[in-house]
């Protein structure tokens, strides 16, 4: 099983957040990759990738360690490493999302190598879509 860590804005704007900007420009590179590597697992690490490529706008306190499923492709939301090394206490957060991402790639991997279920029954995956680039809004 293929699995993806992914941050959506790889450069460090300089003493700001990621713009929408960033974020539409990350979103087409991400989308163009993602179809290309084709992962089965994709862990979206802090809030700009959550929100870039699911549009989910809530706060990533309390979507963190959830999966979300996009057509063949689960999304596991997790904190930024940046953020784990800075705080303590998301620090323990995200430990506890690996692990349990862990447990679910290793339940994963079993199912397929166990004959679970086949995995050439499953029709492919189409690819992703992106949405238009983010026009005007608040600066």
């Amino acid at each position: 099983m293929a699995l993806y860590l992914m941050n959506l804005v790889p450069y460090r704007p300089i003493s700001r957040a990621p713009r929408a900007e960033d974020i539409s420009h990350g979103r087409l590179h991400a989308i163009e990759l993602l179809n290309a590597i084709r992962p089965r697992v994709v862990v979206l690490l802090g809030a700009t990738a959550c929100r870039g490529l699911l549009h989910e706008r809530a706060a990533i306190a309390r979507c963190h360690g959830r999966v979300t499923v996009r057509g063949r492709v689960a999304f596991f939301i997790t904190f930024h490493p940046a953020a784990a090394a800075r705080f303590p206490a998301v620090r323990r957060k995200a430990l506890r999302d690996l692990r349990r991402l862990s447990k679910l790639v290793w339940e994963e991997n079993f199912a397929t190598a166990h004959g679970k279920y086949r995995r050439s029954a499953a029709p492919p995956r189409p690819p992703l879509h992106h949405s238009p680039p983010f026009r005007g809004g608040a600066r």
